[in-house]
């Protein structure tokens, strides 16, 4: 059975991390590490975000096990979108379908924190904001958070960031495929009060 272990109240919603497949039915996309937006409906297909309008009855999930769950609460609607640096090189939060929300407010839900994720050289290619790295004891060190409130900040100048602070690697109440490679998930939903 499905263990409630993290929520936060966003406006009119409930932000909420279970430790497995809730028993509740939920909107929720097949997960690729891609850019795909894709509204609401009873199909589930390939992408990383989902968007509706506000008046949902069906919660919308998210599933992570270190990368970004965010919550994008707009004007026109809302998004619960994944997040891994893919999806940040491939800028899916700039998705026409996210950004015809005009979202005020951009919930960062429990993820790898920067002092836990290792990257290779490479990255200092795909992203080039040097403040998102750190350099420790020969090894290098990104920070997802930080390239997600930059990409948020400059596209939508007027949001709100937010974060949840919880890394999923440090944090044993939730699930971190960079500590141990477990194929379950964190399962981020976005449900109406």
């Amino acid at each position: 059975m499905a263990k409630l272990i993290f929520e936060k109240e966003l406006m009119d919603y409930k932000f909420q991390v279970y430790d497995d497949r809730p028993e509740f039915k939920c909107h929720e996309v097949k997960q690729v590490h891609g850019n795909e937006v894709h509204l609401i409906s009873h199909e589930i297909k390939e992408g990383d975000a989902l968007v509706s309008p506000h008046d949902f009855k069906v919660p919308l999930a998210i599933k992570t096990a270190d990368c970004l769950p965010i919550a994008a609460i707009g004007v026109q609607g809302v998004a619960m979108i994944h997040a891994g640096w893919k999806g940040l090189e491939n800028k899916i939060l700039f998705d026409k379908k996210i950004s015809s929300l005009m979202p005020t407010l951009f919930f960062i839900g429990p993820h790898i924190s920067e002092n836990h994720y290792e990257v290779g050289q490479e990255f200092t290619n795909i992203f080039q904001n040097q403040n998102n790295f750190t350099h420790k004891d020969g090894k290098l060190y990104f920070s997802l958070f930080k390239e997600v409130t930059n990409q948020i900040l400059s596209y939508y100048p007027n949001s709100l960031v937010l974060d949840a602070g919880i890394c999923t690697f440090a944090d044993e109440n939730f699930h971190s495929y960079r500590l141990n490679k477990t194929e379950k998930r964190n399962w981020n939903i976005l449900v109406r009060k």
